[in-house]
Parts: structure tokens; C-alpha cells; sequence
């Protein structure tokens, strides 16, 4: 079992839960704060969060407002996505013998990346 995994899962889970995230009856629309802490991320995450397009915004007048159902949207897909994720092994894991043979290997390792690079290059 991935605790990680879970304990992502259930946090996700719980957003918006409590009485302090909860929406009050009948809020359609949220500001940035407001989202923010139904989401339980600051301000600039969710900025970011709208820059990159995870969330679609809507505008009143001068007001960037977040739609419930955006969140709840939001919500969904991150919880389906985090779901599905599983570790990624790593390609390569260095064992360390002794420290000239761990040194040696990491200078081959960049002189063939150097080389590579200078291929890309010229």
C-alpha cells in the first residue's frame, strides 16, 4: 500500500469538509481567497492554478471570480489523478562502494552527457 498515495488521497478528500472551507448554501461564484481556502492553497497557488489553465475563471465586471462547480471539477480531477499515479522507479540507482569508484562513474556519467551536448550543439 502507497501511504503517500492515501494520505494525498484523503487529503484531497477532506477538502472542503470542514465548516470553516465549507460553502454557505446557495454561493455560486468565489473569489481568489475564497477559493483559496476552500482549497486549502494560498492566494498565489491559486493564480498559478489559473495561469497554467487548471482552472477556468469567470469575470464580473473587474471581479476574476471561480465557479463551485469549477472547484468541485477541480476537486474530481485531482483526486482521479492521484488515484492513478503510481511511483516512478528510478531509472538508476548508484550504489556506492567506495568513494573513487562512485566519483569515477559520476565523471564518465558527465563526460558522455558533455559529449552528447556538445553533438546537439555544433
Amino acid at each position: 500500500m502507497n501511504t503517500v498515495g492515501s494520505r494525498r488521497e484523503h487529503e484531497l478528500a477532506s477538502i472542503g469538509n470542514d465548516a470553516r472551507t465549507a460553502p454557505a448554501a446557495g454561493i455560486l461564484l468565489h473569489s481568489i481567497p475564497d477559493a483559496g481556502r476552500r482549497l486549502g492553497v494560498s492566494e498565489s497557488t491559486i493564480w498559478r492554478m489559473i495561469r497554467d489553465q487548471a482552472i477556468v475563471t469567470t469575470h464580473i465586471r473587474r471581479r476574476t471570480m471561480i465557479a463551485e462547480a469549477e472547484l468541485q471539477r477541480y476537486i474530481a480531477q485531482a483526486t482521479a489523478a492521484s488515484a492513478t499515479k503510481v511511483a516512478a522507479p528510478r531509472s538508476h540507482v548508484a550504489t556506492i562502494s567506495n568513494s573513487r569508484s562512485a566519483g569515477e562513474s559520476i565523471d564518465n556519467e558527465m563526460r558522455e552527457y558533455l559529449k552528447y551536448l556538445k553533438n546537439r550543439i555544433w
